[in-house]
């Protein structure tokens, strides 16, 4: 009877070892595809929101540099004109007004040309100041791609670990039914063996 009992208790201690062993193991499973999922979903986001930041940066800086193109377009086809209609002014004037027109002329021409000048240096200063904008925002690209291909590396480890736990999980519940099926021919063999001292 005392042995029976003891024999019973034994075999509820190991069922109940065996149950947590299982608990454990679906919990830490369960856990380690909990942080996966929510390292790809950073990663992801990340991605998308550095991509749509640099292609609107990007987007601007073309748009500025068009609109800049176009009003120093403007600005030229506007002095030409303006030295257009003062030649025409000159030749259809009499020849005593001649000179002075030629004078007045060349001090608009020689102004123009400074104003011409200026606004070619402001431009190749403002293009510059983009070009330099648009050298650091690559770096800033470079670096975000750099990052992306670290973030990549670092969740093929992750999938390699899962990989590796996966693969002791798997071998966990081989040598857990091993061990069922050793403590079950034990089990059946003491209660046959009992059945024979009675």
């Amino acid at each position: 009877e005392h042995y029976q009992l003891g024999l019973r208790s034994h075999m509820e201690c190991v069922d109940t070892l065996l149950e947590g062993h299982r608990s454990s193991l679906q919990l830490l499973r369960e856990e380690f595809g909990l942080e996966l999922q929510g390292l790809v979903n950073l990663w992801d986001a990340e991605k998308t929101e550095l991509t749509s930041k640099h292609q609107d940066e990007k987007e601007e800086l073309l748009s500025i540099i068009a609109a800049m193109e176009k009003e120093f377009e403007e600005a030229e086809t506007l002095a030409r004109q303006e030295f257009q209609d003062l030649r025409d002014d000159i030749r259809s004037s009499n020849s005593e007004e001649m000179a002075t027109l030629k004078a007045k002329l060349e001090l608009r021409l020689q102004a123009l040309m400074r104003e011409h000048e200026q606004y070619n240096q402001t431009y190749k200063a403002t293009t510059e100041a983009h070009i330099q904008r648009g050298k650091t925002m690559k770096n800033t690209d470079d670096q975000c791609t750099k990052e992306n291909n670290i973030n990549k590396r670092k969740i093929q480890r992750l999938q390699k670990n899962l990989t590796h736990w996966r693969t002791k999980q798997a071998n966990n519940v081989r040598e857990c039914e091993e061990r069922n099926k050793a403590l079950k021919e034990e089990k059946e063999a003491i209660a046959f063996h009992f059945q024979q001292l009675k």
